[in-house]
């Protein structure tokens, strides 16, 4: 073979070498996408991941199946994801309760190196809502109230929240630790019980989420303060955390999209890509603020740092509150 025929043969066997990693990312999906949905069906999650489903499948070129595993407040469906090959056909959808029920269980992960966390799909904000009819109620119209309030009757107040070791609990569990109010958590099995105990009288507020907006818009129930960065433009009014003192508090819940570890970036940025597409489209809006969400998508980075940023923050909260599941 003659130098030039060599040189060629060695330029194009370097270039195949270049350019196979980047042929096998443009040919990722090359079958149909797993999503492992870690709760029973026909909740929040479940519900925003179908109404995506059409969209994203499309905007992928292969379906979308979505499997139910249910487990571990979440933990069953992650931990089966962890262990799957990083080829980009298995992914979970992650939410702040199973990123938490690691620290409830006395588990160590770390959801940057087990995982590979994708993109935030939506955020729901953290609020405390009370009942305006009960005595001593009437006049609490804002946290400010309400703490003032609880310092001069501790003990007297019951608040309600979905569960132990639910977001809501931990986001009342972390005002009380940052006023020093003392107000007594009552633990019920989801939102709907606590609710219905706090528009009968038997409880005086409940930490909860933009989930009440029907019965604060009815008036059964007064919003006093909400987790979020800035007012939300469902409860225009109502201030934030932030504003009524509690510094950088900002608290809520989350769901997201995580793979595998070691899933490769161009898979991860290609299927970030697609999810903040699809949450552009009118008719998906529609049907997740049906589901009482807020779309708010973050990029890679910026989902790995919240999620294991909240891992750490409630993570001491719940060790220092000594916080285990019911």
């Amino acid at each position: 073979m003659s130098h030039r025929r060599q040189f060629l043969a060695g330029s194009l066997a370097i270039a195949g070498a270049c350019w196979a990693p980047a042929l096998k990312a443009q040919a990722w999906p090359s079958r149909p996408i797993r999503i492992i949905l870690p709760f029973p069906a026909g909740g929040t999650g479940d519900g925003v991941l179908r109404a995506m489903q059409g969209e994203l499948s499309e905007r992928l070129g292969q379906p979308l199946v979505m499997e139910n595993l249910v487990g571990g407040t979440g933990m069953v469906g992650q931990d089966y994801t962890m262990r799957q090959p990083p080829d980009g056909h298995t992914f979970v959808v992650l939410s702040i309760s199973g990123v938490l029920a690691y620290h409830q269980l006395g588990k160590t992960v770390n959801f940057v190196r087990d995982l590979t966390p994708v993109a935030q799909i939506y955020s729901q904000y953290g609020l405390i809502v009370s009942n305006p009819s009960l005595p001593g109620m009437q006049d609490i119209r804002d946290l400010r109230d309400l703490i003032a309030y609880a310092r001069a009757h501790p003990g007297r107040l019951n608040y309600g929240s979905q569960g132990t070791g639910s977001i809501g609990h931990l986001v009342m569990e972390r005002v009380k630790a940052l006023t020093g109010i003392h107000v007594v958590h009552i633990a019920y099995r989801g939102p709907a019980p606590g609710y219905s105990d706090l528009m009968g009288g038997h409880i005086q507020l409940m930490s909860t989420s933009l989930g009440a907006l029907p019965y604060i818009r009815s008036g059964r129930m007064r919003a006093l303060a909400v987790g979020a960065p800035e007012r939300v433009a469902e409860l225009p009014e109502v201030p934030t955390f932030i504003e009524q003192g509690l510094s950088g508090y900002i608290a809520g819940s989350w769901l997201g999209l995580a793979g595998p570890p070691s899933l490769p970036a161009a898979i991860v940025e290609r299927m970030s890509r697609e999810i903040q597409g699809t949450l552009k489209k009118p008719d998906v809006l529609a049907k997740l603020r049906t589901l009482g969400t807020a779309p708010e998508y973050q990029p890679p980075a910026e989902f790995a740092a919240r999620v294991q940023g909240d891992f750490e923050l409630w993570g001491k909260l719940i060790r220092d509150n000594n916080i285990r599941p019911d």
